[in-house]
């Protein structure tokens, strides 16, 4: 399959690499579209200290199941894909710190969106994996992540306490 390489900055390349294999609990699911996000454009142009050459970028995924080890997904589900999922059970998790989790980097897309299949691991799919109505475009769809930070950010804010009605 087809992927797109970060090899330092402001290089890139198309590689042919096998797609991954899946496991029990798992499902590989073939790219249809994949935002691109600041942190994708600023690792292009100057690098980042926290991603290797090598590393295939992307993680705003909209695509279709191609396979499924997972008894609730079936093959040709069209889905999105969060970019990671939290533990539950580490002290981050319990205070519902989710993004501070301490294994939050330890169930990742593999090998990124920038490819035609990603293998979701059976964290991502059992809590980080949403169906996408038929009438929904890829590109919207991959709209899911940045909306849904949008709608944390102001979920975790107290606007309602400095309204005065």
């Amino acid at each position: 399959m087809k992927v797109l390489k970060y090899l330092a900055p402001q290089h890139i390349e198309i590689a042919e690499v096998p797609p991954p294999d899946i496991a029990e609990g798992e499902v590989l699911v073939q790219t249809r579209a994949c935002g691109i996000c600041a942190t994708d454009v600023k690792t292009f142009i100057r690098g980042h200290p926290l991603i290797q050459p090598g590393t295939v970028l992307g993680h705003e995924i909209a695509g279709v199941i191609a396979e499924s080890r997972a008894p609730e997904w079936r093959v040709g589900e069209r889905v999105v894909i969060a970019p990671y999922a939290s533990c539950g059970e580490c002290e981050f998790c319990r205070r519902a710190q989710f993004t501070l989790c301490e294994s939050l980097w330890t169930a990742a897309v593999e090998p990124g969106g920038f490819s035609e299949f990603v293998r979701v691991p059976r964290r991502l799919v059992q809590t980080g994996m949403v169906r996408v109505p038929d009438h929904l475009d890829w590109e919207t769809a991959t709209l899911a992540e940045p909306l849904a930070c949008c709608y944390h950010g102001l979920d975790a804010l107290p606007i309602l306490s400095l309204i005065h009605i």
